[in-house]
């Protein structure tokens, strides 16, 4: 059960840090906005981070929309995104920066057990990095020692 929940937690994590440099990646190329968000409906950021992940390129509310590509949905676990705006979504711009958008998203698995959570920590320019367990306590650290928290 242990390696099958820590495969889970780096399928989530590994989707999620694809995701974030797909569409900076594409915003650069486009030179143009680029937006990640859930989905249940298509080309509607409608969904949990858990459901389908749209990529495409246009503003999250803008109507020109044009679809990239989608990542799958995961089977189980829970992700969150708390960023500095608090939206729903994830805009990169066409320079490869988000729009003020820094933030984490956060894995934390059904059953609770914060060993196998893990976050993602994307800066303003765009970068992610894969948060560390800082004060060795054998769950990962958001910043100086504040363990991550799955609230149900």
């Amino acid at each position: 059960d242990q390696a099958r929940e820590g495969a889970r937690a780096r399928e989530a994590i590994n989707r999620l840090a694809l995701a974030a440099r797909e569409a900076r990646h594409l915003a650069v190329i486009k030179r143009r906005t680029v937006t990640v968000c859930p989905s249940r409906t298509p080309l509607t950021c409608d969904g949990q981070w858990t459901d389908t992940l749209l990529i495409f390129a246009g503003r999250a509310n803008a109507s020109d929309k044009q679809l990239l590509t989608t990542l799958p949905a995961l089977s189980r676990g829970k992700v969150s995104w708390r960023s500095f705006r608090g939206n729903d979504y994830l805009e990169m711009q066409g320079n490869g920066l988000t729009l003020a958008q820094n933030g984490t998203f956060v894995y934390c698995p059904d059953n609770g057990n914060l060993r196998y959570a893990r976050a993602l920590i994307l800066n303003k320019s765009g970068r992610a990095r894969l948060a560390d367990d800082l004060n060795g306590d054998g769950i990962v650290d958001l910043s100086r020692g504040n363990s991550v928290s799955c609230e149900r």
